[in-house]
């Protein structure tokens, strides 16, 4: 007597499971996308395509080539595979403090090239070197 798995829980065929990832991608996505406070549009953008794009890639109707989802990670400070949904130790947490140093160090920057008093002062509290 031969017994089978109901049909939900049988290997699902690789486009299924292509399915079931793109939508997952997108409620990642709008998750990530709304907790930074980005709209459809700033997202679209970045990625030079149409809000309505965005918003297909979000429903998971529309599956995204590897070189948008590279970009659109970077521009949330998230790791692809997070939008993915693929296990990871601590990369997203490492991602989103890199975004945090690299917009810290780009302000300081600026700040010590249009107000160097203020910035000679902020090196003072931070108890940080000045370089001249």
């Amino acid at each position: 007597m031969l017994i089978m798995a109901p049909r939900e829980t049988q290997k699902s065929s690789p486009r299924k499971r292509a399915e079931e990832t793109g939508k997952l991608m997108g409620e990642r996505l709008r998750e990530v996308r709304l907790s930074r406070g980005m709209t459809l549009e700033q997202v679209a953008l970045f990625l030079g395509i149409s809000y309505q794009q965005v918003q297909k890639y979000e429903k998971g109707d529309n599956s995204i080539t590897a070189e948008r989802l590279k970009i659109l990670a970077r521009t949330l400070g998230v790791t692809p595979n997070y939008l993915l949904d693929v296990p990871e130790t601590d990369s997203m947490e490492a991602a989103l403090a890199h975004k945090k140093l690299m917009h810290l160090m780009l302000r300081l920057h600026e700040i010590e090239r249009k107000e160097p008093d203020v910035f000679a002062k902020i090196c003072k509290m931070a108890k940080l070197p000045r370089t001249e």
